[in-house]
């Protein structure tokens, strides 16, 4: 087993956030992202989804500020896709919309 350090955790870390919905860990049922509330939607509010992400990457130990940020939502395919680069202690984490650590397929 190998333990990882610096961004690659900080890295690991963002991902297992977004992947947490809001209300799954019974001891703090605040805990999440309210993915069927917000996200999950028929006419997301992308403003309210762009700040919720925002938040979630910006709330993560080890952060230090977003270089930059984008969110996209194609409505034909009903697809959420989005992309940072977070300046991150010891380095730099990027995620760009066919990162796997980052997909959420609820169809599988």
């Amino acid at each position: 087993m190998k333990l990882v350090e610096g961004p690659d955790a900080i890295r690991q870390k963002l991902s297992a956030r977004f992947k947490f919905f809001l209300a799954e860990w019974f001891l703090d049922q605040r805990q999440g992202i309210p993915y069927y509330r917000d996200v999950f939607t028929k006419n997301p509010n992308l403003d309210v989804v762009r700040s919720l992400f925002k938040k979630v990457i910006l709330g993560c130990p080890g952060v230090l500020s977003l270089a930059s940020y984008s969110l996209s939502f194609d409505e034909s395919a009903r697809q959420l896709t989005f992309r940072f680069q977070a300046m991150v202690t010891g380095g730099v984490v990027s995620v760009a919309p066919e990162d796997q650590d980052f997909i959420l397929d609820l169809a599988a």
